[in-house]
């Protein structure tokens, strides 16, 4: 029995496409599968100098000074970095660790270094103790003597000039001080007129009829006026000797003269000298 042609073509087909499947499977089985691909270590960024501070503080306060010290003169010597404030908080901090071994030589040339190059440089007293801001303050005092500013001159203040005595706000404005200068002249002014003005009337007319309450409430009320406004203006007056004397001591440039101590001790008397002269046998 013979089969069809198309059931034939059928048969031979799917025998082809198995056994097109076996081989690749085979062919895959074979095949060996690339081994896996590694991803590229990371990159590690150096840490900051921030973060190295950060780290070498800590590592101090954790009583590890060898290790601390050895950080900060790390971070204090890296001219790498161009914050200045950074490295010199370094310095502080080695020159602390070093006072804290005992090595006070050391802390003191590093104590240097930092005031050579900023002399105005404080440290913080919230973050370092006590003993070491006096030790800071110690170099300061010697490194940077106070010296006499300049303008000024050793010798007694000499005394106010008359015009700070004048009132009228005229010492102020004479020295550019024109806002309170203007104050003083217009009140002391307004002041005297009224003062001279009631006390001229008083002096034309004090009597007044007791049996008129109303005059007698009129010289009283004038009497007041003339009191208070005289009251007022040597107020003012006085105001103005002390606000001159205030600032021609501030603006005088001129320093006590120093008090010279050899002066105040005693003098010692004189001893007794002999002078033997001749010839001794």
């Amino acid at each position: 029995m013979r089969l069809p042609a198309f059931l034939l073509r059928t048969i031979l087909a799917a025998g082809l496409s198995a056994a097109c499947a076996s081989a690749y499977a085979q062919d895959a089985k074979l095949t060996p599968e690339p081994p896996p691909v590694k991803p590229p270590p990371p990159i590690e960024t150096p840490p900051t100098p921030e973060a190295r501070l950060s780290t070498a503080v800590s590592t101090y306060q954790a009583n590890d000074l060898a290790k601390a010290q050895v950080l900060l003169a790390e971070l204090a010597n890296d001219e790498s970095y161009t914050k200045p404030s950074l490295r010199q908080q370094a310095r502080v901090y080695l020159a602390e660790v070093l006072y804290r071994q005992q090595d006070q030589e050391a802390a003191r040339r590093v104590f240097e270094r930092v005031l050579t190059l900023d002399p105005s440089f404080r440290i913080d007293p919230f973050r370092h103790p006590p003993d070491v801001c006096g030790f800071f303050e110690t170099i300061r005092a010697y490194i940077q003597p106070p010296k006499n500013p300049k303008g000024q001159t050793s010798g007694p203040v000499p005394p106010l000039p008359s015009l700070g005595y004048m009132g009228f706000g005229l010492y102020q404005l004479k020295h550019g001080r024109s806002a309170v200068g203007s104050v003083m002249l217009s009140i002391q002014t307004l002041t005297g007129v009224v003062s001279l003005i009631e006390f001229a009337n008083l002096l034309d007319d004090r009597s007044y009829d007791p049996e008129i309450p109303s005059e007698r409430e009129a010289l009283v009320r004038r009497r007041a006026v003339e009191w208070g406004s005289t009251a007022v203006f040597y107020g003012v007056w006085g105001w103005g000797i002390l606000d001159a004397g205030r600032h021609w001591r501030a603006n005088v440039n001129i320093q006590p003269a120093p008090v010279d101590r050899n002066r105040l001790k005693p003098n010692t008397p004189p001893g007794i000298q002999l002078q033997v002269s001749g010839r001794f046998r």
